[in-house]
């Protein structure tokens, strides 16, 4: 818009210019406006409501055939894995009551 204030000898329109100056001084006053007002509102922590977590459902298939597996390995590695992935051991704690060390 200011290039349009501009002649072809490079001289400035006046009337041109002040109109460009004016918008862009009401456009940064409407956005500092923007900006002093509170566009969120914010709630307490303790009065926000618990988000829900959506389950998901298990494969049946999937499960049946992980216990299926799982039934098929010899006993300690069978247990390795239930006390990993069921009782969420570390290895360190699998070891020492397995007696590997």
């Amino acid at each position: 818009m200011f290039s349009s204030a501009l002649s072809e000898d490079g001289r400035v329109d006046r009337r041109c210019a002040h109109h460009f100056l004016a918008s862009e001084s009401d456009s940064h006053r409407c956005i500092d406006c923007v900006r002093k007002k509170k566009l969120h509102a914010s709630v307490a922590l303790d009065d926000a409501p618990d988000l829900f977590v959506k389950e998901d459902r298990e494969d049946p298939l999937l499960s049946r055939r992980v216990r299926a597996l799982l039934a098929s390995l010899p006993e300690k590695p069978r247990m390795v894995m239930i006390l990993r992935y069921q009782e969420d051991m570390m290895p360190e704690e699998i070891a020492n009551i397995l007696e590997m060390r």
